[in-house]
């Protein structure tokens, strides 16, 4: 999408952009569903976020996918992709 904009043109890029990210989990941690566990843990971000991914099958643990109830156990593997939302390149003319 093109459009102008006070002297300039704004277009918007379609690629998608996305974050990958691979934690595991300390020994001494105690129980806590995952949506929270990640919430605390990466930074700029929201627990909608967080729970939109676990949705969208985007967040395995140990290798297998999971649901936001799940609890968070010692030395599990968690891998998280965050889709970044879309950005706007300015061009000054």
């Amino acid at each position: 999408m093109i459009e102008d904009k006070d002297d300039a043109l704004v277009v918007e890029e379609q690629d998608e952009l996305f974050e990958h990210f691979r934690i595991v989990v300390d020994k001494g941690q105690s129980l806590v569903r995952i949506d929270k566990f990640l919430f605390g843990r990466l930074e700029n971000t929201s627990r909608n976020k967080v729970q939109a991914a676990i949705d969208a099958n985007n967040v395995l643990v140990n290798g297998k996918t999971v649901k936001s109830s799940y609890k968070v156990k010692p030395l599990d593997v968690i891998s998280i992709v965050l889709a970044h939302p879309p950005r706007n390149r300015i061009i000054c003319r």
